[in-house]
């Protein structure tokens, strides 16, 4: 007997003959591939098989037969299922359990799909490190969306199934290039971090979140043209795609980004010395001040432990992490009632009548900098001015020397100890 309204002919799996067993593996991250040469009659009898294999779990008959034939009689589609049985059979016999009633996939094969969705699962609850390894080699995996370019003709449950499917586990690909974005920025590491932020763009251009990402990326790392370049592809998108502006936060970023095209980058000194050792010390200072929870570090220790010197080559390191760069302060000559003047003096802030302090907190909080105030230990009872830039400056961070620890909230101390060059 005829198979009414099956598609006969090629369908789209790839395949390979690898053996038998465990050397199975079914991916459908992408187009369908199988290890295991098999000449289906139909389309509808590798979305069975892909079916069976991703759920993993006994269905009855009745159910597969409604699921890929739903649309005619009963007799038809039970007929339709027992032959589509008969051909998955000739070639994954040993990986089926089929009773009279039920059928189900029992096969120990590898499959991409559930393989990624395990390894994500696992990875939300662990630390950022491990995690991130997890994350990375699962992305491998996903080669596009699941079952991608795979289609069934009048199959409305199936094709309901696929597409379900097919948004989870884009879901969770989106969820780790997301993380991975974050993890890497959050250490510093902005070629990888764009990177992700790229690949998560292919897939969901509409984001205006990675938009941001990308861009922030971008200019952190002297790529400004490439930044403001990134906005407009944003803008095209979404008014493109949605019939929308960017919103105001988007080109709030694009329009900090424009203004710190022509500015200097740091005021840090060249030093005549080449840095040696502390290389620990530089590469934790960076770390913390990378980390989006890290507002205020104190490097602390005593008078010529070398707390200047590293804290100058940290700034200079740390520029490009910041749109507007890093900018120290000298205070070893500076009294109380000069702190607020000699802030605004390395940016040639030009002060007007009224609360300076107001003035120059109104213009931090437009930057994205690092602030290095070198030689604080003096101006102890001063430190709530730092309590009032990180509030009033969400995106500054400052960098304090002191030979005594500031006793602020949020407050990272890092201790100095043994006697440097500087």
């Amino acid at each position: 007997m005829s198979i009414p309204n099956l598609e006969n002919g090629k369908t789209n799996f790839s395949s390979s003959n690898l053996g038998n067993g465990t050397n199975l593996s079914l991916s459908y991250l992408g187009s369908p591939q199988i290890t295991r040469s098999a000449n289906f009659i139909s389309n509808k009898v590798p979305a069975l098989l892909a079916y069976l294999v991703v759920t993993r779990r006994a269905h009855s008959r009745d159910k597969l037969a409604a699921l890929l034939w739903g649309e005619m009689p009963d007799a038809d589609a039970k007929n339709n299922l027992r032959q589509a049985l008969a051909n998955l059979r000739k070639f994954f016999d040993d990986q089926l359990t089929i009773t009279r009633d039920s059928i189900e996939f029992t096969g120990d094969g590898f499959v991409d799909s559930l393989e990624f969705d395990s390894a994500l699962r696992s990875a939300s609850s662990l630390d950022p490190q491990p995690a991130s390894v997890i994350l990375t080699d699962s992305l491998r995996l996903y080669r596009g969306d699941f079952l991608e370019g795979f289609h069934v003709r009048d199959a409305p449950d199936f094709e309901d199934w696929m597409l379900t499917e097919r948004a989870r586990l884009r879901e969770l690909a989106l969820q780790a290039l997301h993380t991975l974005t974050q993890f890497h920025t959050s250490r510093g590491h902005f070629t990888e971090a764009m990177t992700y932020a790229s690949r998560l763009l292919t897939f969901d251009p509409w984001r205006e979140e990675a938009h941001r990402q990308l861009m922030l990326l971008q200019a952190r790392t002297g790529q400004i043209s490439a930044a403001l370049a990134q906005y407009e592809t944003c803008k095209k998108i979404l008014e493109r795609e949605l019939g929308v502006q960017p919103s105001l936060e988007t080109t709030a970023l694009y329009e900090k980004i424009r203004a710190a095209r022509q500015a200097a980058r740091h005021n840090i000194p060249a030093s005549s010395t080449e840095f040696v050792g502390r290389k620990s010390e530089l590469e934790n200072l960076r770390g913390r001040l990378a980390d989006p929870a890290c507002r205020l570090v104190t490097l602390t220790g005593l008078g010529g432990a070398g707390k200047t010197r590293l804290a100058q080559e940290t700034a200079r390191l740390c520029a490009d992490m910041f749109i507007n760069g890093a900018w120290m302060v000298q205070l070893a000559a500076v009294d109380a009632d000069d702190l607020i003047p000699a802030i605004g003096s390395i940016f040639d802030f030009p002060f007007a009548k009224g609360d300076a302090k107001k003035q120059l907190l109104g213009y931090l909080r437009q930057k994205e900098l690092l602030l290095l105030m070198d030689n604080f230990e003096h101006l102890l009872e001063s430190s709530v001015v730092i309590s009032e830039i990180l509030q009033a400056a969400p995106d500054v961070k400052i960098l304090v020397t002191s030979r005594e620890r500031l006793d602020l909230a949020g407050e990272w101390v890092v201790e100095l100890s043994g006697l440097g060059s500087g």
